[in-house]
């Protein structure tokens, strides 16, 4: 709804600035003016709202500023080229702006769509690493206890099982929390 009472505002500043100087400057000159709106709507509004204003420029411009001033009687063809041709780059102008808009957002989700990909990366390669290192240490105390168990005494082995008990309960909150985020990611409570 805004673009469309921008568009419509557009034009009658256009009118406004044409209507005083009309008896003083060439229709060309506000062809030039009305175009210019026509460029700055179609940049910034949607493709309809730009069509809207390209119909009501091209309209105030023949109305107020062709010969015949305040009335549709055209006398010179070329001024039939001119309404023409702003409707063209009207058209032309928004269907561009409404591409570039298109390919922007597309970019915009690529590449959230990278950091996402590369976060989840870096997380994987950070869980990886914590659930990998207690994994080590609990396999070298498993090992050492099954190899050297007769010739360790109480004191070492009651050490190597603490040190098992220790990397479990350390391996079983990185798992918790894994889980945690993972019900957290599905939308879970």
């Amino acid at each position: 709804m805004f673009e469309y009472a921008f568009s419509i505002a557009v034009v009658v500043l256009c009118s406004a600035i044409s209507i005083p100087l009309r008896s003083r400057l060439e229709p060309p000159t506000f062809a030039m003016l009305y175009l210019l709106g026509v460029i700055g709507v179609s940049m910034r509004c949607r493709r309809r709202a730009a069509i809207l204003n390209a119909l009501l420029s091209v309209t105030a411009f023949y109305y107020f500023c062709v010969p015949f001033h305040d009335s549709f009687v055209l006398e010179d063809s070329n001024y039939l080229i001119t309404l023409i041709g702003m409707l063209i780059v009207a058209l032309v102008i928004s269907t561009l702006t409404f591409k570039l808009r298109a390919q922007a957002k597309d970019a915009i989700k690529a590449e959230i769509a990278i950091q996402a990909e590369r976060t989840r990366n870096l997380l994987l390669s950070g869980v990886s690493h914590d659930i990998k290192t207690p994994l080590a240490s609990i396999y070298g105390a498993a090992t050492s206890l099954l190899e050297e168990e007769e010739r360790l005494a109480p004191p070492e082995r009651h050490e190597l099982i603490q040190s098992i008990a220790d990397e479990a309960q350390r391996l079983n909150h990185v798992v918790t929390n894994l889980l945690e985020m993972t019900r957290l990611d599905a939308g879970a409570e």
